[in-house]
């Protein structure tokens, strides 16, 4: 058991004190009570009546009761009433002790434990019995190495404490982060250390909220940088799409060489569509549900996250023919993805032959993995992400959706993406079953409801309308877009002006007002941005039609005072189709 605290200062000094007052008081009092009692016995003759031990015998009895009155009113009261205050005081710093919110431990100057409270022991999981006694070192393996040792005897010399944050391990083996202060204590009022006071601080959470906030910034970080690689890479890709568009145009009698253009045009749209979902992973902000056919968004989302994994992962991706159309947010079912395969890929870490693989197939009320949560709708996607991983311990799968829970090392997983991955599928109204045995791999299954595709969506390739010598007013800063662009503008039939920035467009509005039928601009430009100009050019020429064109993301490039003025915003690359059909719809009613 712990030892007794010594007696505070104060109540030592205090019985020093009261202890010299009152000896000196009793003294003059039994001098004055001895004096009078030997002359009251002269003056009643008592010493020549009796022998001398009754009359020393008597002379104590007298004197003892001229003496009981002052101390008890002397000392024995006023000690009596110091000692309540002190063990008042005593019971009050024990009880602040043992419920303090922090974990405290007093252990010896060998290292053995006296005593821990109940927060350290909620904190390691370990009772009285388990503790008391044992090392320190025991159930911290740390303290036991000599770098540490050496570290906290340099500490407690020269600051007379140590501090330091460390990795501990409950009983059960899960770790927390400590915030932990040692300080030395005498017990014995020896001035030597006999005793060390260890308070604990479980900063777990705290530790957890820093890596989520980290995790935040270095997700917008990587939108910036992929909002402006994307830029770039389709501003590239718009004149390569061009180059190649007016190439076909000069060998139609080469069948083979077409063929091959044709080919590199179509991988070139498979490289902006890569883009598009790195744009729609690292878009933030509200949710934007619209009708989504997931068969062709599962699969090129699968490209995206297969990118991310080691060459020696076999990956597999298998949609089904039939055309599924949700009202979903393309932005949460990316993260779903890449949440799903990364867990699967950390989950594979290892195996001799690891294997992932996506399945997307249809589902009713009557699957056995979709009928336990008793659904609505009469159809479903099923989207399945199955790896022959090391599967989840039966006591875990209860918790994995949990916030903060993770089966992962140290620094390998913050436990927020399944608890995403949940709180899509809750906002999806869908629902998200496990299957896992430990060492046997795991399958998640997100069932998303289907609805029905609207009648106009038909899917048909577009084709080329050709212009009748309207001129076209083109705006951007790369010059290979711009040269390629007005290449491709004049095969349609089309007259054009070009321009490289907002500035030099809003001129050649002003002088040329009568003539240019409609604007195709860039949205980022130096000087003069693309927005700033639309607003200028509709002052200018109300009714002139202005469609932008950009290589970002489109929802984080313009604001409501420009879409209120132009007539649409196309994204880069664009397809000399997409270009003609733009341009024939503005112009349908325009033409003179």
């Amino acid at each position: 058991m712990i030892m007794p605290p010594p007696p505070p200062t104060f109540l030592i000094e205090y019985v020093k004190d009261l202890f010299m007052r009152v000896a000196l008081q009793l003294l003059a009092v039994i001098v004055s009570a001895e004096v009078s009692i030997m002359l009251l016995f002269s003056w009643l003759g008592i010493d020549d009546v009796l022998s001398p031990l009754p009359l020393a015998i008597a002379d104590a009895f007298l004197l003892s009761a001229v003496i009981a009155f002052p101390l008890y009113y002397w000392f024995i009261r006023p000690l009596k009433s110091t000692i309540r205050t002190s063990q008042a005081k005593l019971g009050m710093l024990a009880s602040a002790v043992e419920n303090a919110g922090d974990g405290i431990i007093i252990t010896r100057r060998d290292g053995a434990i006296e005593y821990v409270n109940q927060a350290f022991r909620e904190m390691s999981g370990y009772s009285d019995d388990e503790l008391i006694g044992k090392q320190v070192a025991s159930i911290e393996d740390y303290m036991a190495t000599t770098e540490w040792k050496e570290q906290f005897l340099r500490s407690i010399r020269h600051f007379g404490v140590w501090k330091g944050e460390q990795w501990e391990k409950r009983r059960n083996g899960e770790k927390y982060l400590a915030e932990i202060t040692v300080t030395p204590i005498d017990l014995t009022s020896s001035e030597k250390i006999t005793h060390f006071v260890t308070i604990k601080q479980d900063n777990t959470k705290r530790h957890e909220l820093e890596s989520q906030l980290r995790h935040a910034q270095k997700m917008e970080a990587v939108g910036t940088l992929v909002g402006g690689i994307a830029h770039d890479f389709n501003n590239m890709l718009s004149g390569l799409t061009g180059q190649l568009y007016l190439a076909k145009g000069k060998i139609k009698d080469n069948e083979e060489v077409y063929e091959r253009l044709t080919k590199m045009e179509a991988l070139t749209f498979r490289a902006a569509d890569m883009v598009n979902q790195l744009l729609t992973f690292a878009r933030k902000g509200a949710v934007n549900k619209t009708s989504l056919v997931i068969n062709s968004f599962i699969k090129e989302a699968s490209k995206l996250a297969q990118v991310g994994l080691p060459e020696n992962i076999e990956f597999h991706c298998d949609i089904t023919d039939e055309r599924m159309v949700a009202y979903a947010d393309a932005t949460q079912l990316q993260q779903v993805m890449m949440n799903l395969i990364n867990n699967a890929r950390d989950a594979v870490d290892g195996r001799e032959h690891p294997v992932i693989q996506v399945t997307l197939d249809g589902a009713t009320p009557e699957h056995p993995s979709l009928s336990q949560f008793k659904p609505t709708e009469s159809r479903y996607a099923e989207l399945c992400v199955m790896d022959n991983g090391c599967g989840i311990r039966k006591e875990h799968l209860s918790r994995i959706m949990e916030p903060f829970f993770t089966t992962k090392e140290q620094g390998k997983g913050t436990g927020l993406g399944l608890a995403m991955v949940h709180g899509v599928v809750q906002s999806h109204h869908g629902f998200v079953a496990v299957e896992s045995e430990e060492g046997g791999g795991t399958a998640f299954r997100f069932f998303l409801p289907l609805v029905e595709a609207a009648s106009d969506e038909t899917g048909e390739m577009e084709v080329i309308h050709q212009g009748h010598g309207e001129f076209v007013l083109l705006v951007d800063d790369d010059v290979i877009v711009r040269e390629t662009g007005r290449e491709v503008l004049e095969q349609l039939g089309y007259n054009v002006f070009v321009a490289e920035d907002g500035d030099r467009a809003v001129r050649l509005c002003r002088e040329y007002a009568n003539h240019i039928s409609a604007v195709i601009m860039d949205v980022v430009m130096p000087h003069v941005q693309g927005g700033e100009a639309a607003i200028q050019i509709k002052k200018i020429c109300p009714g002139l039609p202005i469609v932008l064109a950009t290589g970002y993301d489109q929802s984080h490039v313009v604001d409501e005072s420009v879409l209120s003025v132009i007539e649409g915003i196309i994204s880069k690359p664009y397809s000399p189709e997409r270009l003609s059909s733009v341009l024939h719809e503005l112009l349908r009613g325009n033409v003179t």
